[in-house]
């Protein structure tokens, strides 16, 4: 029987993401150009931070895998995106894409498939339908009953049942700083948590 392959992704802002972001514009009632330039500087700088979470105004930094739900969390990093993503794809197909995550049909894999498709990598189609379990089985989604303003966060999920979180002074927002390492720790400690859950949720969900 194929193992199911785990996966979450990291990504931080694309080069030149500032050029798609909207155009700032400071309230009315500001008058002092410095003021103005300030606000706009700060509000660009908060537009261009959310781009790592835009499908397509973001790359991917760091891919992790884990083969099946006891496999060991891997994390492919450091190199360059193209090699990464052949990389997955490799995996994938030998998983015959039976795919799970935490948010995989709402981020990981519309940013894989955006990048696949811009650096010109072949990838076999896949199935993205709402409401499924399988081939990709969406941990959030599921535990959500499919509507967003139910979305909790994976760590939300751990604290809650009980599930070990090896890494719980870091979170998603500080990728950017973080350094390869300590990436590497924290994005194999993620794939770790969703296992433990997929192990939760067997056999009441699916």
């Amino acid at each position: 029987m194929t193992n199911r392959l785990f996966l979450d992704i990291e990504t931080v802002p694309m080069a030149g993401a500032e050029c798609f972001v909207g155009p700032v514009q400071a309230p009315s009632n500001y008058k002092d150009p410095e003021k103005i330039e300030a606000y706009i500087a700060e509000k660009t700088a908060a537009q261009i931070e959310k781009a790592a979470l835009d499908w397509d105004l973001c790359t991917i930094r760091a891919i992790g895998l884990a083969n099946g739900v006891d496999g060991e969390p891997e994390v492919i990093i450091g190199k360059p995106e193209y090699d990464m993503l052949q990389e997955f794809w490799k995996r994938a197909v030998d998983a015959t894409l039976l795919i799970a995550g935490f948010n995989v049909l709402g981020f990981d894999l519309p940013v894989i498939l955006r990048r696949s498709m811009e650096l010109g990598i072949y990838c076999p189609r896949l199935d993205l339908r709402r409401y499924q379990i399988s081939p990709i089985t969406d941990l959030m989604q599921i535990l959500a009953g499919w509507g967003s303003t139910r979305y909790r966060s994976l760590e939300w999920y751990a604290n809650r049942y009980g599930i070990h979180n090896a890494c719980p002074d870091l979170d998603g927002s500080m990728v950017k700083e973080m350094d390869d390492e300590t990436l590497k720790h924290y994005l194999a400690n993620d794939i770790s948590m969703t296992q433990d859950l997929y192990k939760l949720m067997k056999g009441v969900y699916f």
